[in-house]
């Protein structure tokens, strides 16, 4: 139970502890005036800037979210050699001359913001349509300047990495094309010297060699005919005894036919074998050169892509030259703001002394609860159940001016 649970309670608590209530409250009404005094004017300027976003070309190339240019942008902005030249160009915090270098340069980075507008809001959106690029400085018109100058050097580094980009396309897809045109250049070298060392098994001469060595069958075959039918006649010749000249003369005609036979059927035979050894190699060469018109297929499709990239490239560059993919403009210059911001002096000390109220009276509180003491009869008979038959009140020693008169009146 606390020391207070009636008006009545209340009463003699704020009778019995005024002069500490009183002499807090002025501590602190005292104190917040003076830091409402003391504290130095902020003053924010805003420039905005507006991201205008066109259809890009087919380049191939994955475009950088403007979001993500935005914030690698803002991380160059955010460097500690730019903005320790741009504490050196406008003369920052040159009135405290305690800090040192790193501190000025963390005290600017904290002084600027840079937030990006979209419809999902923040950085984190697909689609940033606006930049606002906030500095709070104690001078309004070195803050605006300061914004204006954050808010060009954004839009210079968009530009220029807009044009890096596109530059890096380009290059990246001639030289693909290049590479390209090259690679199949010498694919079709090596497929043309590789026909030219074997053109007797190309596969378009399959059906000449096929009816070439059917037609070799077919002297083979008349050849044997002709030579059986002469050792025919020469057996016949041969088994007639005696043997006249004729005959003789007739067995060394034959004999002489015969080996003109064996001659051709020879000349014929490795005709025949040599067809047999091209007819058996032509599915090697056949499958080689599958694989070169297979290498030399995916190559004229990789270079119609890149030729079509590349096109696309050229395009977007001198599409870019009229207007960029992402324009960054600046939609509203930063000017010099005519109040602080934040809160004012009169807030502050207002806020300062309620503050000052509300730890007085808990003070005075704490005091009056600890150590828990009984002090009037209605909380006796509250939190222990007795009434007390006589309550003596508290009688206040005198003070030395009522002893004076005590003392005139004797």
């Amino acid at each position: 139970m606390g020391p207070i649970q009636s008006f009545e309670d209340l009463v003699i608590f704020l009778r019995r502890r005024w002069r500490s209530i009183a002499l807090v409250f002025l501590v602190g009404v005292v104190i917040s005036a003076v830091f409402a005094k003391t504290r130095p004017e902020v003053f924010e300027s805003v420039a905005v800037l507006q991201i205008e976003s066109h259809t890009p070309a087919q380049t191939g190339i994955a475009a950088t979210p403007a979001a993500q240019r935005i914030q690698l942008i803002e991380q160059q902005l955010m460097r500690r050699d730019h903005l320790q030249a741009t504490i050196d160009r406008f003369g920052l915090f040159a009135d405290l001359p305690g800090l040192t270098a790193a501190e000025r340069v963390q005290a600017l980075r904290q002084s600027v913001r840079i937030t990006g507008i979209s419809g999902s809001g923040g950085f984190g959106g697909n689609a940033v349509t606006a930049v606002m690029i906030a500095v709070r400085l104690d001078d309004p018109f070195v803050a605006a300047e300061i914004a204006n100058e954050f808010a060009q050097s954004l839009i210079t580094a968009s530009a220029e990495d807009e044009a890096a980009r596109i530059a890096a396309a380009r290059d990246f897809h001639r030289t693909e094309t290049a590479r390209l045109t090259a690679a199949m250049s010498a694919v079709e070298a090596e497929a043309t010297a590789y026909k030219s060392a074997n053109l007797t098994a190309l596969p378009e001469r399959r059906t000449a060699l096929l009816t070439e060595l059917t037609d070799l069958q077919g002297s083979l075959a008349a050849l044997d005919g002709t030579r059986a039918a002469l050792d025919s006649e020469r057996l016949a010749l041969s088994a007639q005894t005696p043997l006249r000249e004729t005959g003789r003369r007739r067995l060394d005609q034959i004999a002489g036919e015969l080996a003109s036979v064996d001659s051709q059927r020879a000349a014929l035979d490795a005709r025949r074998a040599e067809l047999a050894a091209t007819l058996d190699a032509m599915p090697g060469v056949e499958s080689v050169l599958a694989g070169y018109d297979r290498q030399i297929a995916q190559l004229q499709a990789e270079l119609t892509v890149a030729s079509q990239r590349l096109a696309a490239a050229e395009a977007e560059q001198r599409l870019a030259d009229t207007r960029p993919r992402d324009s960054v403009t600046l939609l509203e210059a930063a000017v010099p703001a005519d109040y602080p911001s934040g809160s004012s002096g009169k807030k502050l000390a207002v806020m300062g002394a309620a503050l000052s109220l509300m730890a007085a009276l808990g003070l005075a509180f704490l005091r009056e609860a600890w150590p828990p003491v009984i002090r009037t009869s209605a909380q006796m008979e509250r939190q222990l159940g007795l009434r007390p038959l006589v309550a003596i009140p508290e009688r206040q020693p005198p003070s030395r001016k009522q002893l004076r008169l005590r003392m005139r009146r004797v």
